[in-house]
Protein backbone atom coordinates (compact mmCIF):
# COMPACT_ATOMS: atom_id res chain seq x y z
CA UNK A 1 0.00 0.00 0.00
CA UNK A 2 1.36 3.74 -0.67
CA UNK A 3 0.36 7.17 0.13
CA UNK A 4 -0.79 9.53 -2.61
CA UNK A 5 0.45 13.09 -3.02
CA UNK A 6 -1.82 14.92 -5.83
CA UNK A 7 -0.35 18.45 -5.59
CA UNK A 8 -1.52 21.98 -7.36
CA UNK A 9 0.78 22.58 -9.95
CA UNK A 10 -0.53 26.03 -9.70
CA UNK A 11 3.28 28.13 -8.73
CA UNK A 12 5.13 25.74 -6.29
CA UNK A 13 4.57 26.95 -3.18
CA UNK A 14 1.78 23.64 -2.70
CA UNK A 15 4.85 21.29 -3.66
CA UNK A 16 7.18 23.29 -0.99
CA UNK A 17 5.10 22.95 2.01
CA UNK A 18 4.61 19.62 1.51
CA UNK A 19 8.00 18.37 0.73
CA UNK A 20 8.88 18.20 4.46
CA UNK A 21 6.11 16.02 5.18
CA UNK A 22 7.26 13.31 2.28
CA UNK A 23 10.60 13.99 4.00
CA UNK A 24 9.48 13.53 7.19
CA UNK A 25 7.51 9.84 5.78
CA UNK A 26 10.45 8.37 4.22
CA UNK A 27 12.59 8.79 6.52
CA UNK A 28 10.51 7.55 9.77
CA UNK A 29 8.13 5.01 8.03
CA UNK A 30 8.00 2.00 5.91
CA UNK A 31 5.51 3.88 3.49
CA UNK A 32 5.82 4.04 -0.26
CA UNK A 33 4.97 7.07 -1.65
CA UNK A 34 3.33 8.37 -4.81
CA UNK A 35 3.55 12.30 -6.25
CA UNK A 36 1.40 13.25 -8.61
CA UNK A 37 2.29 16.85 -10.21
CA UNK A 38 3.72 18.40 -13.31
CA UNK A 39 7.19 17.16 -14.70
CA UNK A 40 8.99 20.09 -13.31
CA UNK A 41 7.37 19.88 -9.42
CA UNK A 42 8.29 16.46 -9.61
CA UNK A 43 12.04 16.66 -10.60
CA UNK A 44 12.41 19.55 -8.20
CA UNK A 45 10.56 17.40 -5.37
CA UNK A 46 13.22 14.53 -6.28
CA UNK A 47 16.05 16.50 -6.77
CA UNK A 48 15.25 18.50 -3.64
CA UNK A 49 14.47 14.69 -1.61
CA UNK A 50 17.66 13.32 -3.15
CA UNK A 51 19.94 16.35 -1.66
CA UNK A 52 17.98 15.82 1.52
CA UNK A 53 17.74 12.13 3.01
CA UNK A 54 20.12 9.25 1.95
CA UNK A 55 19.00 6.96 -1.89
CA UNK A 56 17.41 4.18 0.06
CA UNK A 57 14.71 6.35 1.41
CA UNK A 58 14.00 8.23 -1.78
CA UNK A 59 13.31 5.14 -4.05
CA UNK A 60 10.14 4.70 -2.15
CA UNK A 61 9.08 8.12 -3.98
CA UNK A 62 7.54 7.06 -7.45
CA UNK A 63 6.05 10.09 -9.24
CA UNK A 64 3.42 10.62 -12.25
CA UNK A 65 3.94 13.49 -14.33
CA UNK A 66 0.45 15.47 -14.75
CA UNK A 67 -0.70 19.03 -14.95
CA UNK A 68 -2.99 18.90 -11.67
CA UNK A 69 -4.21 22.25 -11.88
CA UNK A 70 -5.30 25.08 -13.17
CA UNK A 71 -5.17 28.40 -10.91
CA UNK A 72 -5.13 31.38 -11.94
CA UNK A 73 -3.73 32.91 -15.27
CA UNK A 74 -1.62 36.15 -15.04
CA UNK A 75 -1.09 38.80 -17.51
CA UNK A 76 2.47 38.61 -18.99
CA UNK A 77 4.71 40.82 -17.48
CA UNK A 78 2.48 41.63 -14.72
CA UNK A 79 1.08 39.97 -11.26
CA UNK A 80 -2.54 40.76 -12.72
CA UNK A 81 -4.89 38.26 -13.25
CA UNK A 82 -6.42 37.85 -17.07
CA UNK A 83 -9.41 36.99 -16.01
CA UNK A 84 -10.98 35.86 -19.47
CA UNK A 85 -8.26 33.67 -19.66
CA UNK A 86 -8.81 31.98 -16.30
CA UNK A 87 -12.28 31.58 -16.91
CA UNK A 88 -11.75 29.81 -20.36
CA UNK A 89 -9.44 27.52 -18.87
CA UNK A 90 -11.62 26.59 -15.66
CA UNK A 91 -14.16 25.93 -18.14
CA UNK A 92 -12.11 23.70 -19.79
CA UNK A 93 -10.59 21.66 -16.95
CA UNK A 94 -14.44 21.32 -15.73
CA UNK A 95 -15.06 19.79 -18.92
CA UNK A 96 -12.70 17.32 -18.94
CA UNK A 97 -13.03 17.13 -14.63
CA UNK A 98 -14.48 13.20 -15.37
CA UNK A 99 -11.90 12.07 -17.70
CA UNK A 100 -9.08 13.65 -14.72
CA UNK A 101 -11.14 11.64 -11.90
CA UNK A 102 -10.89 8.42 -14.21
CA UNK A 103 -7.23 8.57 -14.68
CA UNK A 104 -6.72 9.25 -10.98
CA UNK A 105 -8.92 6.03 -9.84
CA UNK A 106 -6.10 4.01 -12.16
CA UNK A 107 -3.59 5.77 -10.27
CA UNK A 108 -4.73 4.82 -7.16
CA UNK A 109 -5.65 1.01 -7.98
CA UNK A 110 -2.35 0.80 -9.96
CA UNK A 111 -0.29 2.29 -6.98
CA UNK A 112 -2.59 0.60 -4.15
CA UNK A 113 -3.05 4.39 -2.85
CA UNK A 114 -4.52 3.86 0.26
CA UNK A 115 -5.00 7.08 1.38
CA UNK A 116 -4.57 10.61 -0.47
CA UNK A 117 -3.09 13.79 0.97
CA UNK A 118 -4.83 16.47 -1.67
CA UNK A 119 -3.40 20.04 -1.99
CA UNK A 120 -5.65 21.15 -3.65
CA UNK A 121 -6.44 19.32 -6.41
CA UNK A 122 -10.45 18.51 -7.08
CA UNK A 123 -10.78 15.49 -9.24
CA UNK A 124 -8.51 14.03 -6.69
CA UNK A 125 -11.24 14.66 -3.70
CA UNK A 126 -13.80 12.68 -6.37
CA UNK A 127 -11.55 9.51 -7.50
CA UNK A 128 -10.47 8.99 -3.54
CA UNK A 129 -14.03 9.05 -2.93
CA UNK A 130 -15.01 6.86 -5.35
CA UNK A 131 -12.23 4.60 -4.67
CA UNK A 132 -13.25 4.75 -0.41
CA UNK A 133 -10.29 5.53 0.79
CA UNK A 134 -9.81 8.31 3.19
CA UNK A 135 -8.66 12.11 1.84
CA UNK A 136 -6.81 14.93 3.53
CA UNK A 137 -6.97 18.56 2.36
CA UNK A 138 -4.03 20.16 3.16
CA UNK A 139 -5.52 23.67 3.15
CA UNK A 140 -4.98 27.37 3.55
CA UNK A 141 -7.49 27.93 1.15
CA UNK A 142 -9.85 27.02 -1.86
CA UNK A 143 -9.95 27.40 -5.25
CA UNK A 144 -13.90 29.00 -3.94
CA UNK A 145 -13.15 32.15 -2.26
CA UNK A 146 -10.14 32.87 -5.30
CA UNK A 147 -12.98 32.30 -8.10
CA UNK A 148 -15.76 33.40 -5.71
CA UNK A 149 -15.49 37.17 -6.70
CA UNK A 150 -13.94 37.01 -10.21
CA UNK A 151 -15.44 34.18 -12.01
CA UNK A 152 -19.09 32.96 -12.66
CA UNK A 153 -21.19 31.51 -10.29
CA UNK A 154 -21.45 28.21 -11.55
CA UNK A 155 -18.06 27.36 -11.54
CA UNK A 156 -17.90 28.60 -7.92
CA UNK A 157 -20.72 26.50 -7.07
CA UNK A 158 -18.85 23.19 -9.06
CA UNK A 159 -16.19 23.80 -6.82
CA UNK A 160 -18.25 24.13 -3.47
CA UNK A 161 -20.06 20.71 -4.16
CA UNK A 162 -16.20 19.05 -5.37
CA UNK A 163 -14.67 19.96 -1.64
CA UNK A 164 -17.30 19.04 0.31
CA UNK A 165 -16.44 15.66 -0.50
CA UNK A 166 -13.07 15.63 1.21
CA UNK A 167 -12.89 13.32 4.46
CA UNK A 168 -10.89 15.35 6.35
CA UNK A 169 -8.98 18.69 6.55
CA UNK A 170 -5.62 19.44 8.11
CA UNK A 171 -5.80 23.34 8.32
CA UNK A 172 -2.37 25.09 8.04
CA UNK A 173 -1.56 28.26 10.10
CA UNK A 174 -2.61 31.51 8.64
CA UNK A 175 -5.22 29.91 6.75
CA UNK A 176 -8.01 32.46 5.61
CA UNK A 177 -11.29 32.52 7.29
CA UNK A 178 -13.84 30.85 4.59
CA UNK A 179 -11.62 27.98 4.18
CA UNK A 180 -11.71 27.31 8.20
CA UNK A 181 -15.09 27.91 8.12
CA UNK A 182 -15.83 25.11 5.22
CA UNK A 183 -14.31 22.27 7.12
CA UNK A 184 -15.01 23.39 10.86
CA UNK A 185 -13.77 19.76 11.82
CA UNK A 186 -10.17 19.95 10.45
CA UNK A 187 -7.40 19.91 12.46
CA UNK A 188 -5.46 22.82 13.26
CA UNK A 189 -2.06 22.79 12.71
CA UNK A 190 1.10 25.59 12.83
CA UNK A 191 2.91 26.64 9.83
CA UNK A 192 4.75 24.19 7.06
CA UNK A 193 7.29 24.54 5.70
CA UNK A 194 11.44 23.07 4.42
CA UNK A 195 14.00 23.64 7.11
CA UNK A 196 16.74 25.53 6.95
CA UNK A 197 19.90 24.93 6.67
CA UNK A 198 21.86 26.98 9.47
CA UNK A 199 25.14 26.52 8.41
CA UNK A 200 24.44 27.39 4.40
CA UNK A 201 22.62 30.59 5.81
CA UNK A 202 25.90 31.56 7.16
CA UNK A 203 27.94 30.91 4.24
CA UNK A 204 25.74 33.22 2.11
CA UNK A 205 26.37 36.19 4.97
CA UNK A 206 29.89 35.89 4.79
CA UNK A 207 29.67 36.14 0.90
CA UNK A 208 28.44 39.80 1.28
CA UNK A 209 29.33 42.77 3.35
CA UNK A 210 26.02 44.44 2.70
CA UNK A 211 22.53 44.01 4.42
CA UNK A 212 20.91 41.28 1.96
CA UNK A 213 17.87 41.76 0.63
CA UNK A 214 15.50 38.51 -0.62
CA UNK A 215 13.01 39.37 -3.53
CA UNK A 216 10.39 36.45 -4.73
CA UNK A 217 7.06 36.24 -7.14
CA UNK A 218 6.53 32.76 -7.28
CA UNK A 219 6.49 30.60 -9.89
CA UNK A 220 2.75 31.09 -10.69
CA UNK A 221 3.20 33.79 -13.24
CA UNK A 222 5.76 34.90 -16.18
CA UNK A 223 7.76 37.69 -13.95
CA UNK A 224 7.05 41.31 -13.91
CA UNK A 225 8.29 44.18 -16.25
CA UNK A 226 9.00 46.93 -13.73
CA UNK A 227 11.97 47.93 -14.06
CA UNK A 228 14.47 47.73 -10.90
CA UNK A 229 17.69 49.46 -10.16
CA UNK A 230 19.06 48.80 -7.38
CA UNK A 231 23.13 49.56 -8.25
CA UNK A 232 23.36 52.81 -6.10
CA UNK A 233 21.79 51.14 -3.21
CA UNK A 234 24.34 49.77 -0.31
CA UNK A 235 22.42 46.50 0.18
CA UNK A 236 22.92 43.49 -1.44
CA UNK A 237 20.09 41.73 -3.15
CA UNK A 238 18.78 37.82 -3.97
CA UNK A 239 15.79 37.33 -6.31
CA UNK A 240 14.03 34.75 -7.78
CA UNK A 241 13.44 34.55 -11.68
CA UNK A 242 11.08 36.81 -13.03
CA UNK A 243 12.06 40.42 -12.05
CA UNK A 244 13.77 43.07 -14.28
CA UNK A 245 16.21 43.48 -11.23
CA UNK A 246 19.36 45.13 -12.45
CA UNK A 247 22.56 46.33 -10.48
CA UNK A 248 26.57 45.41 -10.06
CA UNK A 249 24.98 43.99 -6.31
CA UNK A 250 22.28 41.51 -7.50
CA UNK A 251 22.05 37.94 -7.41
CA UNK A 252 19.38 36.15 -9.55
CA UNK A 253 18.81 32.59 -8.46
CA UNK A 254 18.53 29.67 -10.62
CA UNK A 255 14.71 28.79 -11.21
CA UNK A 256 16.27 24.65 -10.10
CA UNK A 257 17.36 26.16 -6.64
CA UNK A 258 16.32 24.08 -4.06
CA UNK A 259 16.78 25.66 -1.13
CA UNK A 260 15.46 29.09 -1.27
CA UNK A 261 14.58 28.70 2.57
CA UNK A 262 18.35 28.96 2.83
CA UNK A 263 18.21 32.60 0.98
CA UNK A 264 15.71 33.96 3.39
CA UNK A 265 17.34 32.98 6.52
CA UNK A 266 20.42 34.65 5.58
CA UNK A 267 18.54 38.06 4.60
CA UNK A 268 17.62 41.02 6.60
CA UNK A 269 14.79 42.09 4.58
CA UNK A 270 12.08 39.97 2.08
CA UNK A 271 10.28 41.42 -0.41
CA UNK A 272 7.85 38.87 -1.80
CA UNK A 273 4.65 38.39 -3.62
CA UNK A 274 1.95 36.91 -0.81
CA UNK A 275 2.24 33.41 -1.09
CA UNK A 276 1.50 31.09 1.58
CA UNK A 277 4.52 29.07 1.35
CA UNK A 278 6.98 31.57 0.93
CA UNK A 279 5.37 33.70 3.75
CA UNK A 280 5.48 30.79 6.26
CA UNK A 281 9.39 30.40 5.51
CA UNK A 282 9.86 34.08 6.62
CA UNK A 283 7.82 33.80 9.29
CA UNK A 284 10.00 30.98 10.56
CA UNK A 285 12.82 32.67 9.93
CA UNK A 286 11.29 35.60 11.75
CA UNK A 287 12.35 38.01 9.10
CA UNK A 288 10.25 41.46 8.27
CA UNK A 289 8.92 41.45 5.31
CA UNK A 290 7.39 43.37 2.56
CA UNK A 291 4.37 41.80 0.87
CA UNK A 292 2.69 42.97 -2.66
CA UNK A 293 -0.52 43.42 -2.93
CA UNK A 294 -2.35 41.90 -5.98
CA UNK A 295 -6.37 42.62 -6.60
CA UNK A 296 -8.34 40.07 -7.60
CA UNK A 297 -6.25 37.71 -5.16
CA UNK A 298 -8.85 36.67 -2.74
CA UNK A 299 -5.43 34.32 -0.60
CA UNK A 300 -2.82 37.00 -1.23
CA UNK A 301 -5.80 39.96 0.10
CA UNK A 302 -6.45 37.97 3.13
CA UNK A 303 -3.32 36.69 4.37
CA UNK A 304 -1.67 40.31 3.88
CA UNK A 305 -4.82 41.81 5.54
CA UNK A 306 -3.62 39.36 8.58
CA UNK A 307 0.01 40.15 8.53
CA UNK A 308 -0.20 43.82 8.14
CA UNK A 309 -2.88 44.12 11.48
CA UNK A 310 -0.81 41.76 13.81
CA UNK A 311 2.23 44.08 12.04
CA UNK A 312 3.84 41.20 10.70
CA UNK A 313 4.65 42.86 7.43
CA UNK A 314 3.95 46.01 5.44
CA UNK A 315 2.16 46.09 2.14
CA UNK A 316 3.15 47.27 -1.09
CA UNK A 317 2.12 47.54 -4.71
CA UNK A 318 4.01 46.49 -7.58
CA UNK A 319 4.63 50.07 -8.79
CA UNK A 320 6.62 50.55 -5.50
CA UNK A 321 9.37 48.27 -6.34
CA UNK A 322 10.65 51.14 -8.91
CA UNK A 323 11.47 53.02 -5.71
CA UNK A 324 13.45 50.31 -3.38
CA UNK A 325 15.24 52.53 -1.50
CA UNK A 326 12.21 53.98 -0.28
CA UNK A 327 10.75 50.38 0.68
CA UNK A 328 13.29 49.52 2.99
CA UNK A 329 13.86 52.83 4.46
CA UNK A 330 10.14 52.29 5.56
CA UNK A 331 10.82 48.55 6.33
CA UNK A 332 13.89 50.22 8.62
CA UNK A 333 11.26 52.61 10.37
CA UNK A 334 8.41 49.91 10.75
CA UNK A 335 8.43 48.01 14.29
CA UNK A 336 7.60 44.24 13.52
CA UNK A 337 6.58 42.24 15.31
CA UNK A 338 7.79 38.45 14.90
CA UNK A 339 6.16 35.97 17.08
CA UNK A 340 7.68 32.64 17.46
CA UNK A 341 5.96 30.01 15.27
CA UNK A 342 6.53 26.48 14.79
CA UNK A 343 7.44 24.28 11.70
CA UNK A 344 4.72 21.25 12.07
CA UNK A 345 5.57 19.24 9.25
CA UNK A 346 5.81 16.35 11.82
CA UNK A 347 2.60 16.95 13.50
CA UNK A 348 1.21 16.52 9.92
CA UNK A 349 2.99 13.86 8.78
CA UNK A 350 1.63 11.79 12.12
CA UNK A 351 -2.09 12.99 11.34
CA UNK A 352 -1.47 11.43 7.83
CA UNK A 353 -0.42 8.45 9.68
CA UNK A 354 -2.95 8.68 12.24
CA UNK A 355 -0.83 8.48 14.89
Amino acid sequence: MSIGFFISNHGFGHLMRNLPVMKYLLLNTNEELVLICSQKHNQLAKEYLTSEINSESVKKLTVIDCDTDIGLIVKAGSLEVDLSATENAVREYIRQFNYSVAYCRKIIDKYHISKAIIDIVPWAIVASKEASIPSYLMASFTWIEQYENILPKDIVDFYKVVYKEINSAILLGLANKPTKSYFCSGKKVDLVAREFHTHIANEIRRKYKFPIVFLSIGGSNSGIATPIEVGHLPYFFIATSGLSIKGNNVLVLDKETKNTQDYILASDYCISKAGWSTVSEILLARKPMALIQRPGVAEDQMLIQKLVESKEAIEIIVEELENMDAILKKMDLYDFQTPSYKNDFEKVSKIILDV
